[in-house]
């Protein structure tokens, strides 16, 4: 996949300036769990039975809320490891039951950089303000599944535990470039036509990484 691709070589790109020696990287592995919340819009066409005829259009916007999982890896560098670095990977399913049950998967390729501003003197506790891009599988029952260009921020409080461990507690919102419609041949009795649309996706999380 093209986009995907582009996301691996940026991430690429970064970890290894973050490896340079002049940076002093520390290496991370990790993951977060958290809520996820998917702004859908649907524009559909329907058929009310029992006569097949008589078809009443309907346009909305609908919210999907699901727990969502990611593992992630990077590097933290430079002075005080003020920057942090990562690839992550991440995916959420659930079903939209105000769209009659419509089953809903994601999963994001994410390339991300962080800015830490420390809170404490002893700079354990930081603030992160951050940027992300990347490439994002979507896929909805009703109308197909595609690979989308995705690009977002996010801002959260870092926390170093140990110094092996830091946790994150965080909140991510990503800007969706989905789109779908379908005409199948055959009319179903309940929905003759529809489009949907992802318009951006906000997550809540909590994590925790290793540093070695």
């Amino acid at each position: 996949m093209k986009l995907t691709r582009i996301t691996s070589v940026i991430a690429g790109t970064t970890l290894m300036a973050a490896a340079a020696p002049s940076f002093a990287a520390e290496y991370f592995i990790g993951g977060n769990i958290g809520a996820q919340q998917n702004e859908i819009r649907a524009n559909t066409l329907n058929s009310i039975e029992p006569e097949p005829m008589n078809l009443m259009p309907y346009s909305g916007t609908k919210r999907e809320r699901d727990p969502f999982y990611e593992l992630r890896a990077g590097a933290y560098f430079g002075d005080a490891s003020q920057h942090r670095a990562t690839v992550s990977y991440s995916w959420n399913s659930g079903k939209i039951s105000s769209l009659e049950g419509t089953k809903f998967d994601q999963q994001n390729l994410l390339a991300s950089y962080d800015y830490l501003i420390p809170v404490t003197a002893d700079k354990r506790l930081n603030v992160y303000v951050g940027a992300t891009i990347g490439s994002a599988y979507t896929k909805m029952d009703q109308s197909g599944s595609s690979n989308d260009f995705v690009y977002g921020a996010q801002v959260g409080l870092n926390y170093r535990l140990t110094d092996k461990l830091s946790a994150d507690l965080g909140y991510r919102y990503l800007k969706q470039d989905y789109k779908k419609g379908n005409l199948p041949e055959v009319a179903p009795t309940s929905i003759e036509y529809a489009e949907f649309s992802l318009n951006n996706t906000q997550q809540l999380y909590l994590g925790l990484d290793y540093r070695f």
